[in-house]
């Protein structure tokens, strides 16, 4: 997670904050990250799904 903002042109505090709301969003309770992405991948909310685990 602490390499996301290197990725997008975002700070910490601004990805953290889309997380907390895509996961009110997706009613998602799980911690993991690549999860949360999947689901906003699926919705179509992102076009690229990095996993962070690579």
């Amino acid at each position: 997670m602490k390499e996301l903002p290197g990725l997008v042109f975002l700070s910490r505090s601004s990805v953290e904050s889309r997380k907390r709301k895509l996961k009110r969003l997706f009613n998602v309770e799980s911690q993991e990250v690549n999860f949360l992405f999947e689901k906003a991948r699926e919705h179509g909310f992102i076009y690229f799904f990095y996993s962070l685990a690579s």
